[in-house]
């Protein structure tokens, strides 16, 4: 972990997959009101984890209407950020 306290940030180096550890990491950083988003991975890893947690469905319907307000045909990287957006 290398902690950036002049951005507030932690970055962590966590393990693919769910384990106990990634998932404690995780829930911590809720916790204290931030979130774990995917930086580098290989494209394997890529297909299978979402590259930001699951947002709370306010925030999700909130971004996906920002989302439509700029790319109404939906043309603009289609899955980059989240899986289940538009197709």
């Amino acid at each position: 972990m290398i902690y950036d306290w002049g951005g507030g940030l932690i970055w962590a180096a966590l393990p693919p997959k769910a384990t106990p550890r990634r998932r404690c990491c995780v829930q911590g950083f809720e916790a204290a009101g931030g979130h774990a988003m995917l930086l580098r991975a290989s494209d394997e890893i890529r297909r299978n984890v979402d590259v930001f947690n699951p947002a709370k469905s306010g925030v999700a319907a909130l971004s996906e209407r920002v989302r439509l307000g700029f790319d109404p045909k939906s043309i603009l990287n289609r899955g980059r950020m989240t899986r289940g957006g538009a197709a």
